[in-house]
């Protein structure tokens, strides 16, 4: 075999390698966006909800020091 022949082959395995990368590549975006949607979708949602009952309970519950104020009397 030749040199010639020898690169020849190295490249066709190359692009082989190259054409699987991309194939790869391409599952891997098509997974990303269907994570993305989901985060979007599932599970933002309920965490705003959360958040928002969090900021309420803060604002009606008693702080700490006026429970303490109202122990003493």
């Amino acid at each position: 075999m030749s040199n010639e022949e020898k690169i020849l082959e190295l490249l066709e395995k190359h692009g082989e390698m190259l054409k699987r990368l991309q194939e790869d590549q391409s599952e891997i975006r098509e997974t990303l966006t269907r994570v993305a949607i989901t985060q979007e979708n599932v599970v933002l949602p309920p965490l705003s909800h959360l958040s928002e009952g969090h900021k309420t309970l803060l604002q009606t519950l008693a702080t700490k020091n006026r429970v303490e104020q109202k122990r003493h009397l």
